[in-house]
């Protein structure tokens, strides 16, 4: 949606809307290729970018999951589309599937430059150097994974796959802060250039907008993506810019962020109370069952990762 909520000040303001009863997977209807396909119900929205790491969640969920817990990506919104459009009911009907395919480029994009980013900031300059490459003395070209062309696979995406990152004739003053052969610096240019070029791509600008209130005077300024893609490059973004760290919750597997230096404790494994304490009672029935099938309990207390202690206090209930 592009109308700002009420209450929400923040300069990245978005919400979207995800369908109640989810989506499901169809085959067939459009040119014989697979589609996420609405089943029916209400929408409800959510705030995109207080939902962390929802960049990450996209690459390690799949299509139809990703889509039932957040919603579509907003594909079908074509490039030249007025942003401003009024995101109802009825828009959302006539915007009801998206083609599996088109998931698969969009995702593949962001992988790959989701990988460049953790290969640069763990400073994996053999994996740098797999996509970054001076193909002559005076050129240094980014050369993606993964390079084959298909039909969604429009000018912008093609730029976001192979470019020239700089080159001595068209790019001197760039190509002179690089240091001969030096894959790191060029690198960080490489993934600036992708995230740019993916949040134009899908209209990613400022806009004013009304404030909070119903104060039809008060102009706001926001960063208001036209889609759920174009958000999560957006949060793309902000995560390189703020140099943010994600880990996994070891219970759900939803991505949860975590201050630089934090050691992982009980509480940070764990996206919330309610996870935390579900793998506490699987931890400890898992224990009764070993301990009834014969383990001891400094094996058991091995295998769990649980002191003696608690392991006894399990064992005897």
């Amino acid at each position: 949606m592009v109308n700002e909520p009420e209450g929400y000040s923040d300069f990245y303001a978005f919400h979207w809307r995800v369908l109640s009863c989810g989506y499901r997977v169809e085959g067939g209807y459009i040119y014989e290729r697979d589609v996420l396909e609405r089943v029916a119900g209400t929408y409800s929205q959510y705030s995109v970018f207080e939902t962390e790491g929802l960049f990450r969640t996209l690459l390690s969920t799949t299509a139809v999951a990703f889509a039932n817990k957040y919603g579509l990506l907003g594909l079908s919104r074509s490039h030249e589309e007025e942003p401003n459009i009024e995101v109802t009911d009825r828009y959302l009907q006539n915007q009801a599937s998206e083609e599996l395919s088109r998931w698969l480029t969009e995702k593949t994009i962001l992988r790959e430059a989701v990988a460049l980013w953790d290969s640069l900031r763990s400073g994996d300059v053999a994996k740098v150097r797999q996509v970054i490459t001076w193909e002559a003395p005076g050129e240094i070209w980014y050369l993606a994974p993964s390079r084959t062309t298909g039909e969604y696979w429009h000018d912008d995406v093609q730029l976001s796959k192979r470019f020239v990152v700089a080159s001595r004739e068209t790019s001197p003053q760039r190509f002179a802060r690089f240091k001969n052969y030096d894959v790191m610096a060029p690198g960080w240019y490489a993934l600036q250039q992708i995230v740019n070029r993916n949040m134009r791509n899908w209209s990613v600008t400022p806009r004013l907008v009304f404030g909070p209130g119903g104060d039809d005077t008060e102009l706001k300024i926001r960063v208001i993506p036209n889609n759920l893609i174009g958000a999560i490059w957006v949060q793309f973004a902000l995560a390189i810019e703020q140099k943010r760290n994600y880990r996994q919750c070891r219970q759900c597997g939803e991505w949860l962020e975590v201050a630089r230096g934090t050691k992982e404790d009980q509480k940070s494994k764990f996206c919330s109370n309610a996870c935390r304490f579900k793998a506490y009672r699987e931890r400890q029935h898992q224990a009764q069952k070993m301990f009834s099938e014969g383990a001891t309990v400094k094996e058991i207390s091995a295998k769990l990762g649980s002191d003696l202690k608690t392991v006894k206090g399990w064992v005897r209930k």
